[in-house]
């Protein structure tokens, strides 16, 4: 399929010099201007400005393009957008391969969501239904001048459907496979002359999930029990003012949305005791393992599973505690008001937002392990084989429970030309404040050793009566101001210049809290092996064996983590009654940012342009697991890009650019030499980063009622960093960017680049990892190449029209790391949709039936990266792959009625 997908690829590139539907407004087929490309308006440069007149690579999506292609959500933008890659799982947005690689909330997202010009944390918000939304633009590079907060990658804009005047009513409703359903309303009018209304809201459901638990518990992935209302209303305040004010809320109850289980694991299961998958605890999958567990000892749940389900099919799991996704008091009011001065518009922008999201999933068979979780309790006596003290009682069932805690307020004042003179400016100033907490809990709660743990050699630790594995969380603030301004000059017919600064400030500050406590699991830093055959080994202990606490270890054993460091502003101090180790954080972060372009416009059809753009992200923080090194320095992107955007005639639109990034400081979690310490896994920067592209977006009519798009995208990205070391007197000193891969840290894989040997002396002591260059290597979710292509034709009856749609997406591979492992990369993947729209003449109402994925091939939304899967006796392991998968085959049918 995929053959032939480039084929026609390049047979219609050859006929048209390319389509893509980002580029103008697809055409209403069933009108008498069929065979014509419209204009989409869009708000790039906070402007309302035609698509083609805008010098910068934006896509944009309008509610009638989104109902003929099927562009339902985000993830389906990212077909038609070159260069986007989103993880639904995660909510992580990348564009060009800059975007955020934690869900940390003390650092910031690289591309940026605004609702009407109001920014919102989440990309959750650009997925609303297309008839909720007027368009969605994505704004492809650093937007470091005009856009409320600073994005480093880009930005996605929504603009709502606003009031009207005029009074309006649709209903759709939409049912579909795997008991999904869906229905949307919205109602608008006058309230009184110059003040109208608007109400929309949905409600969705699906029953069955994509994936089936063998242990008999619920169907999970995309399971979903949702509502969404939003009142908004709109009044002309006079002659000269504008106010626009939406307020929404929302609910979850899923098995569903960002965080829900949409991933599996390849390989064996590891059936070890001390496993590699579990830092902290037993490993399960040594239940099955005749040489650490005790014969008849098993006691399971569901159909007997001895090993990584997936291995027969992919969307099978196991596990007896069940996901949960759900979001609480979610609560939006956002506001604008427009005063028209002659010459000038002064516009403030602004609202407040809250949300509390809460996941909870079994951590053994919850998609991130190939361990089979529905053992419910085995025995052990460790390797050995002797019990001295009779077996050990291992109760298995762990639970991971995440939770966002969020709210802020954003405030921004523009003050704009609107003469249409030669020379024109904006200038602005914007503020925002954010509280935040992020409880991340993992516990073991039928485990009775856990409840009373103990220091190494010091005694009793304060009582765990929650039988936490590990607590961390961190309250924190988050302050941001900035000033901003741009003019553009045309200063003769055809040319313009256009330049644009902005100084932005930030402020975060707070606290962190951790507690870790171990029983079982991989012997970790700080802790010597001494302390685990001395309190936990059940070969020694049976029952007897004790959990340790092994806050004092991770923490103190880190001659870093609690005394003055960068963005350290209190020392750490242990709650006596619970336990818990708390430290401060804080740290000011500021840059100045901006624009400069130019643009030729030789006829009214034709824009090139060339743009500069220097873009930032504030620093941030590791927080929550009180790490050495906690305070990460800011991103910055020096963005050159060249441009060509051309309208032929009324019938083929053709946008392309080449654009290069110097990236900077890129922020990642990964495993780094700490100086006076050694190898640690913390939210680093990676000092130097290239990348570089092309992208081609058009829109083709080549005759009545038929249409092709076509989006395509080359994204080349590359680590500059280097690793190196120099030896003097028989200790190995790193320099440079020296990284362990934590999935390979021998560093015995053949494509390993290994600098400095495990078993090395370092500065530090006996290093017992690898470390690695990872210079030349790919930026994690960066596809090379991304192409989708769509055709559709429209029959024109009395009764009616109907219009038949194709789309076909191919996707490169993809890494999920830094490192380029065959373990941590996605397959390159391919997928079909159809759909057939039926359009009454009067536009009373439409009939659409659809199906996504006919042939129900595996599609990646994004490289997650692999992991350790099991180890040996001899030091030797192997890896598995995690994969992130898009839905399979659906399909459906939705009804669409106008009432008035």
């Amino acid at each position: 399929m995929t053959k032939h997908l480039l084929l026609l690829t390049c047979a219609v590139g050859a006929i048209s010099g390319g389509a893509g539907i980002g580029a103008a407004a697809a055409a209403d087929t069933t009108s008498p201007s069929a065979t014509e490309v419209g204009a989409v308006i869009v708000t790039a440069e906070k402007r309302q400005q035609n698509i083609q007149k805008v010098p910068v690579a934006v896509t944009a999506f309008t509610t009638k393009q989104r109902d003929l292609v099927g562009i339902e959500n985000l993830q389906d933008m990212t077909n038609f957008t070159p260069g986007l890659v989103y993880s639904s799982v995660l909510d992580r947005v990348t564009l060009r391969g800059v975007g955020r690689q934690t869900n940390l909330l003390s650092a910031d997202a690289a591309v940026t969501t605004y609702v009407d010009g109001f920014f919102t944390t989440s990309a959750v918000e650009a997925s609303k239904p297309p008839m909720f939304v007027s368009n969605i633009e994505v704004l492809r590079g650093p937007q470091g001048t005009l856009q409320g907060r600073n994005a480093i990658g880009g930005a996605l804009l929504v603009t709502t459907a606003r009031p009207s005047s005029t009074p309006h009513s649709e209903a759709r409703v939409t049912v579909g496979n795997y008991g999904y359903s869906d229905v949307e309303a919205y109602v608008t009018g006058p309230i009184a002359d110059g003040l109208n209304f608007r109400l929309q809201g949905y409600t969705t459901h699906q029953t069955e999930g994509y994936f089936k638990n063998l242990a008999g518990g619920p169907t999970e992935g995309n399971v979903l029990d949702q509502y969404y209302i939003e009142p908004s209303i709109s009044a002309k305040l006079g002659d000269h003012a504008d106010l626009y004010v939406k307020a929404f809320t929302a609910d979850w109850n899923n098995r569903g949305g960002p965080g829900a289980r949409s991933d599996y694991t390849t390989g064996n299961a590891d059936t070890q005791l001390n496993g590699a998958g579990l830092s902290y605890n037993f490993n399960p999958g040594a239940a099955f393992n005749p040489l650490e567990s005790v014969p008849g000892s098993l006691v399971q749940a569901g159909v007997p599973i001895t090993n990584n389900p997936t291995l027969l099919n992919i969307h099978d799991f196991a596990t007896t505690d069940p996901l949960t996704v759900k979001l609480r008091n979610t609560y939006d009011i956002d506001t604008e008001f427009t005063y028209h001065f002659p010459g000038f518009d002064i516009k403030y922008t602004g609202g407040f937002q809250s949300y509390k999201y809460d996941l909870n999933l079994g951590a053994v068979g919850g998609g991130t392990t190939s361990v089979p979780g529905d053992v419910i309790s085995f025995q052990t006596c460790g390797l050995s084989g002797v019990c001295f003290a009779g077996p050990l009682t291992i109760f298995p069932n762990i639970n991971y429970h995440y939770q966002e805690n969020n709210q802020w307020f954003s405030h921004e004042i523009t003050v704009a030309s609107t003469g249409n003179g030669a020379f024109q400016w904006i200038g602005g100033l914007y503020y925002y404040d954010e509280h935040y907490s992020n409880p991340i809990v993992t516990t073991n709660p039928s485990q009775p050793q856990m409840t009373n743990p103990i220091y190494p050699y010091a005694g009793a630790a304060p009582a765990n009566p929650n039988n936490w594995i590990s607590y961390d969380n961190y309250i924190m603030e988050t302050r941001s101001e900035a000033a901003y301004g741009q003019i553009d000059w045309k200063f003769t017919d055809t040319l313009k210049f256009t330049l644009g600064g902005r100084y932005t400030e930030d402020h975060k500050d707070g606290t962190e809290f951790n507690r870790v406590v171990l029983f079982g699991g991989q012997i970790v830093q700080g802790l010597p092996f001494s302390v685990y055959n001395a309190f936990v080994n059940p070969s020694f202990y049976g029952n007897g064996a004790k959990a340790v606490d092994l806050t004092p270890n991770t923490i103190f054993g880190n001659p870093l983590a609690c005394l003055p460091y960068a963005g350290v502003t209190s020392p750490c101090k242990t709650n006596p009654i619970n336990g818990i180790t708390s430290r401060g954080l804080g740290a000011d972060f500021s840059s100045p940012t901006g624009t400069a372009g130019i643009e030729w416009t030789p006829t009214s059809d034709i824009l090139a342009y060339a743009r500069y753009s220097r873009g930032y992200k504030s620093g941030g923080f590791d927080a929550g697991t009180i790490a050495s090194d906690p305070e990460v320095a800011p991103e910055h992107v020096n963005a050159y890009e060249v441009g060509y955007k051309q309208t032929f005639g009324r019938n083929l639109v053709v946008d392309a650019d080449l654009y290069y990034y110097d990236f900077q400081d890129a922020q990642y979690v990964v495993s780094v030499f700490v100086p006076n310490f050694g190898p640690e896994g913390l939210l680093t920067n990676i000092p130097k980063a290239r990348v570089d592209g092309f992208e081609l977006e058009s829109i083709w009519t080549p005759v009545d009622h038929l249409q092709f798009d076509l989006s395509y995208s080359l994204n080349d990205t590359s680590v500059q960093s280097d690793c190196t070391a120099t030896i003097s007197g028989g200790v190995t000193t790193p320099h440079g960017l020296c990284l362990e891969d934590t999935s390979d840290p021998l560093g015995l894989s053949p494509h390993a680049r290994t600098v400095i040997p495990a078993g090395s002396l370092l500065p530090t002591g006996l290093s017992t990892v690898a470390l690695q260059t990872i210079k030349g290597n790919q930026l994690p979710n960066a596809p090379r190449n991304k192409i989708a292509l769509n055709g559709n034709y429209t029959f024109v009856f009395d009764a009616g029209s109907l219009t038949l749609s194709a789309t076909a997406i191919w996707r490169d591979q993809q890494y999920g790391s830094v490192f380029k492992e065959p373990y941590d990369v996605a397959p390159s993947w391919s997928q079909v949709d159809l759909r057939a729209v039926w359009k009454a003449p009067d536009d009373k109402y439409e009939i659409i039936a659809y199906g996504r994925n006919v042939f129900n091939t595996v599609g990646y939304e994004a490289a997650a990266g692999g992991g350790i899967i099991s180890t040996n006796n001899s030091g030797g392991y192997t890896q598995n792959n995690l994969y992130g998968i898009n839905p399979p085959a659906t399909y459906g049918i939705e009804v669409h009625y106008k009432f008035f």
